[in-house]
């Protein structure tokens, strides 16, 4: 008699793993919506600059936050006085954010670039004709970066512009 209780005990403790078992891969293949599905530094969305082929098989430094500030030519204070000196603000009176998410190679070059406009409640719309493409030109332009190592590595880099009323008033990081 206690070798039948033992051995229907032994029956239910594994019929009961294996439910569990089979409804954890149910439950995370089926039913489970990740909030963050992606990594931050995976550009989805993308425009390539240069010969993909040629830099996207190489490693990656900074997935999970930029290379900033150590990959600035300079200083983030000489590309921000650059930025503002360039930006023909007088062409524009938009408000909101233009976050620039691009990865650049260890020889300073920038070879995949990703543009979001969104405004101040971060929601996605559209600026003015020219404003964004201003600002990647000048974002994105190989003097403003330099080789951050002799490592053969990308680096994942992003830059957000905080407009009002067609000026940039931040620049993060």
């Amino acid at each position: 008699m206690k070798k039948k209780k033992l051995l229907l005990r032994i029956s239910l403790l594994a019929l009961i793993f294996t439910l569990g078992f089979l409804w954890s891969k149910y439950y995370h293949q089926n039913l489970k919506k990740e909030k963050y599905p992606y990594r931050i530094g995976y550009i989805y969305n993308y425009t390539e600059l240069d010969s993909l082929d040629k830099h996207a098989k190489k490693s990656l430094k900074g997935y999970y936050s930029s290379a900033a500030p150590d990959i600035y030519k300079g200083s983030k204070h000489q590309f921000r006085e650059k930025i503002l000196h360039d930006f023909q603000s007088q062409k524009y009176n938009d408000n909101g954010y233009l976050n620039l998410r691009f990865y650049i190679s260890h020889t300073g070059k920038v070879f995949l670039y990703e543009a979001k406009e969104m405004n101040f409640e971060f929601e996605p719309l559209t600026f003015s004709d020219g404003l964004v493409e201003e600002l990647i030109d000048l974002s994105l332009k190989k003097d403003n970066w330099h080789a951050y190592s002799d490592e053969d590595l990308n680096y994942y880099m992003h830059l957000t512009y905080r407009i009002e009323n067609g000026k940039i008033t931040e620049i993060i990081p």
